[in-house]
């Protein structure tokens, strides 16, 4: 069952954030397993296999799911894209030249 709505995504989070629920923790990375996808792809152009960045970025996710906090008030969406983007950022600079570009 996937949950689109803003409500279900904030009790998925809220469910996992209380009790580490693995199958909340679950449903959310399914639900956003797409916009990690369409984020892998604005990065095509790159030598990077789009599988490693799709992995990197997935990390990234679970990250943005485990650093959010639904009491806030904010979208989820507005933690997970820039932790996405930067975790498939870091691995492109570690792993995407010879030459090794400092943070």
């Amino acid at each position: 069952m996937v949950t689109t709505t803003a409500t279900g995504i904030f009790q998925l989070l809220a469910a996992y954030r209380d009790g580490g629920d693995a199958r909340a923790r679950e449903q959310l990375v399914v639900n956003y397993m797409p916009l990690v996808r369409s984020l892998c792809r604005r990065f095509h152009s790159s030598r990077e296999p789009q599988d490693d960045l799709f992995q990197a970025g997935m990390v990234g996710l679970l990250n943005a799911i485990t650093k959010f906090d639904p009491d806030r008030g904010t979208r989820f969406a507005s933690l997970a894209i820039p932790e996405v983007l930067g975790a498939i950022l870091n691995h492109l600079r570690d792993h995407g030249s010879l030459i090794k570009v400092p943070r």
